[in-house]
């Protein structure tokens, strides 16, 4: 789907639709980060916030339309914590490439909690059953 996004003085930028819907965007300046709200042209509205903590690393939160709610959190140690609006909690560790470091970081270790469905670490793919 073709959009274009239009930026005017003083205005927040609008992205439009060929099928004549859009999306207007605006941005909070926050303490410690940004809040950006989209809203469409039929009025539904996400958001996304960036929070950097003091001791370091990286929050952001998305909220979608219907107000549920997805954090992820990424910690200084390489850490990532993503907890999922239908309560899926999945943490990842990164480390450093012994050559590149951190620019080039691996994933370590996965794990992936399903509300009421216990915990998998390091999951193998699984071909479905038809």
């Amino acid at each position: 789907m073709a959009s274009t996004l239009t930026f005017q003085h003083c205005r927040a930028p609008r992205r439009h639709r060929v099928n004549g819907g859009g999306t207007t965007l605006s941005r909070t300046e926050r303490p410690n980060g940004y809040t950006v709200t989209a809203t469409s042209g039929e009025g539904l509205v996400s958001g996304y916030t960036t929070d950097t903590p003091t001791v370091g690393g990286l929050e952001r939160t998305l909220v979608a339309p219907d107000g549920t709610q997805t954090k992820i959190t990424e910690k200084p140690t390489g850490e990532t914590v993503t907890a999922s609006a239908d309560g899926t909690l999945t943490t990842t560790l990164k480390v450093p490439d012994p050559r590149f470091g951190m620019l080039a970081a691996y994933t370590q270790s996965a794990s992936l909690r399903r509300m009421g469905r216990g915990d998998s670490r390091n999951p193998s793919p699984q071909t479905p059953r038809i």
